[in-house]
């Protein structure tokens, strides 16, 4: 799968780079993500002391055991403000919250981010469908490749595949 690309031991992750990730993991966990400017949260620009960069960006949201935590540094990373380097989200970074989201099964949530930064591909609709299916969902599965098949005019081979695995095995 594409996440394993991403995805280097970490013997092979510079000292500095991973430094970077613990520390922005640990800013983070400090953080109710739900509600970034509550008083006894720390100020959340605490996070600005660093600046977004492709490689430590999926790194982190997937180390966080929290999906609105690493959802919370993927809207700052993207974030005009405290982006000196004109950072955008890499298609691994979708991939990579797309998958926490959908492991603690937000499947809502990963939908309308995918939809709202116009990323619900047929790759990224497949995921949602087969994550549908796997807790039988067959109802919401089938809505998703309505959508798809609809939006793609048919030409959506990985949610084709999702979707007869997920009738497959719901029979």
């Amino acid at each position: 799968m594409a996440s394993s690309k991403i995805r280097r031991p970490l013997s092979e992750i510079p000292s500095q780079m991973l430094s970077t990730i613990s520390s922005i993991t640990s800013l983070l966990q400090t953080l109710n993500p739900q509600h970034p400017n509550h008083p006894l949260n720390p100020n959340p620009s605490i996070l600005n002391q660093f600046s977004p960069h492709p490689h430590f960006v999926t790194r982190v949201i997937q180390n966080q055991q929290n999906p609105y935590h690493a959802l919370f540094f993927f809207n700052w990373a993207s974030n005009s403000n405290p982006n000196p380097n004109n950072y955008s989200h890499s298609h691994f970074s979708y991939i990579a919250i797309t998958n926490l989201l959908i492991s603690r099964n937000l499947f809502s949530l990963a939908t309308e981010l995918l939809d709202s930064h116009n990323k619900l591909s047929d790759f990224m609709v497949g995921k949602l469908i087969k994550a549908h299916g796997d807790l039988g969902h067959i109802r919401w599965a089938l809505h998703l490749f309505d959508r798809v098949r609809g939006k793609y005019s048919g030409r959506c081979l990985f949610s084709y595949n999702a979707i007869l695995g997920v009738l497959v095995r719901g029979d």
